[in-house]
């Protein structure tokens, strides 16, 4: 009797634990679906709305420009910009949504539209003009964009940077008669910078912001071209190779240098790496740079930087990747002071190349039959890879001509001789001698 208790009590534990395990089940699947519907940002749900707001006041220009998207031609059709590339997860939300969605390559950007990035996930918008946006990872953008005085031909790109990073760029290809920027970025917390190329250069406008998501401080970097910073009543004119700094309750700092960048030590300009299965190690150095705290280093596919495979920031002179697949990749360096990152370095180009084809063997071996015991085995391999006869090395030229001094048993020998390249690759010549002594 009591052991059928027992079993009872047993029972109804386990269905107790079995529910109170689905139910868990259940609750982890919901908090997984409100994250991805509703991404986390410092800003807040509430902040980011407000934002969108702000633009309701600002009429929207649209464009029927075409452009060209992953090989096909894409029109702006009424919208504001297209979402041009995106590399790994990348969000919207259009402002009249309270959920996010999954972007996509291609897709159209319309007035207060957000775009948030996460880690490791960049995303590339082009405007009517192709002015292009580059929103770096683990940031918030909201972007609309207006015309300005159309006796002037001026249109204005107005955005607000609520978090992260951003890196853009001003084009010249069009008539400025005014002096109205062709990018206007709203500062959180207050403020605007104000973008435009330098009349002097005429090579556009290129910066950078990045905004503190725990001091909320926002950082305007100036690499070519001209910005306006304006906060709290004081405005800051910031010109190329120069940053300043505005903090949560503050006017703009005076501007000040950007980090000088540093000199490419190694690996050497078009240099080849090998690999045979697993992709090889390649370390990249370069020299340290007084006052810098730490330094980023980019690794694209192209030269001019818009398909990023990996973007790092490190704090030494050196950085190690065991990852890149066969191609052709482009690398440089900045440093980096605290939020400001200055001029990248020079471009470098390497190439990694997947190598899986066995080194050249070719073996002059001793007669199958032979009455004296000693002998030299001579061949030819691929210059650089290593030669074993019976197991023991042997010394190959730079033309790949190799020889080893053979003692035969009597009886029945069999001589292996392997040649290994230095990707591991391995080639195999083997052969039966039969030495009749006396």
């Amino acid at each position: 009797m009591q052991a059928r208790a027992l079993r009872t009590v047993a029972i109804q534990s386990g269905e107790l634990v079995l529910v109170l395990g689905l139910v868990l089940l259940f609750f982890l699947l919901i908090l997984k679906f409100i994250h991805f519907m509703f991404p986390t940002s410092s800003v807040g749900l509430k902040g980011l709305i407000e934002a969108q707001r702000a633009f309701l006041s600002v009429e929207p220009q649209t464009h029927d420009r075409k452009f060209t998207v992953q090989g096909a031609e894409q029109s702006l059709e009424g919208s504001t910009a297209v979402l041009l590339k995106m590399r790994n997860a990348v969000n919207t939300k259009p402002a009249d949504a309270i959920a996010w969605e999954a972007a996509s390559n291609g897709m159209h950007l319309f007035n207060r539209d957000a775009v948030q990035t996460h880690d490791r996930s960049t995303a590339e918008v082009v405007f009517h003009n192709n002015d292009l946006l580059r929103i770096s990872e683990n940031s918030l953008v909201i972007i609309h964009q207006t015309s300005g005085n159309p006796f002037l031909n001026e249109k204005r790109s107005i955005l607000a940077l609520i978090d992260g990073e951003l890196w853009g760029r001003v084009t010249s290809t069009h008539v400025r008669l005014g002096d109205t920027p062709e990018y206007e970025i709203n500062l959180r917390g207050g403020g605007v910078a104000k973008f435009r190329e330098d009349p002097n250069s005429k090579e556009g406008a290129e910066f950078r912001m990045k905004v503190d998501s725990e001091s909320r401080a926002t950082t305007v970097m100036m690499y070519k071209g001209v910005a306006e910073v304006t906060k709290s009543g004081q405005t800051v004119k910031v010109t190329a190779n120069n940053a300043t700094r505005i903090e949560k309750d503050e006017a703009p700092t005076q501007p000040k240098p950007l980090p000088d960048s540093p000199t490419i030590e190694g690996p050497k300009d078009s240099k080849r790496f090998l690999f045979s299965t697993v992709p090889p190690e390649v370390v990249f150095k370069w020299s340290r740079v007084p006052g810098a705290t730490r330094y980023r280093i980019s690794i694209a596919r192209d030269p001019e930087f818009r398909d990023i495979v990996e973007e790092t920031l490190v704090s030494t002179t050196s950085y190690q990747n065991f990852e890149l697949a066969a191609g052709t990749y482009f690398w440089r360096v900045y440093s980096v002071e605290h939020d400001t990152i200055g001029v990248p370095s020079k471009t470098r180009r390497l190439t990694v190349i997947k190598d899986d084809e066995p080194p050249k063997l070719i073996v002059n071996f001793p007669p199958k039959i032979v009455n004296k015991s000693r002998y030299t085995i001579s061949g030819v391999t691929d210059p650089g890879a290593t030669v074993y006869v019976d197991g023991v090395k042997t010394k190959v030229n730079g033309s790949g001509r190799f020889s080893y001094d053979l003692e035969l048993r009597p009886g029945i020998n069999i001589l292996v001789i392997e040649s290994i390249d230095n990707v591991g690759n391995t080639s195999y010549k083997s052969e039966r001698i039969f030495y009749k002594n006396g």
